[in-house]
């Protein structure tokens, strides 16, 4: 089946894989489907191995986030999401 999108060369992160019927996970299958490399972070060990089969090229590089800080605190993702639904994108001069 020929993917939606070319994903190809692009690289995202995914957080929160709880198990194979989270929306986390369901992104990361489609991601991958169309040729994305990802990071991902999962929840418990039993999310473990769903990772590892929607991504098994990256299987070695998978470890479970056990930071102090929430990933989406870390990277300022919440910051990026809420300007992504202002009404106003400031563009470069």
């Amino acid at each position: 089946m020929t993917p939606l999108v070319d994903l190809s060369g692009k690289r995202g992160l995914v957080v929160g894989i709880a198990n194979d019927q989270s929306i986390a996970a369901g992104c990361a299958e489609a991601f991958a489907g169309c040729g994305a490399r990802l990071g991902a972070s999962y929840v418990n060990e039993k999310a473990l191995a769903f990772a590892r089969d929607v991504m098994p090229t990256r299987a070695k590089t998978l470890k479970l986030y056990s930071g102090d800080r929430p990933l989406f605190n870390k990277f300022n993702l919440e910051e990026q999401i809420e300007r992504i639904y202002k009404r106003r994108v400031p563009l470069p001069s």
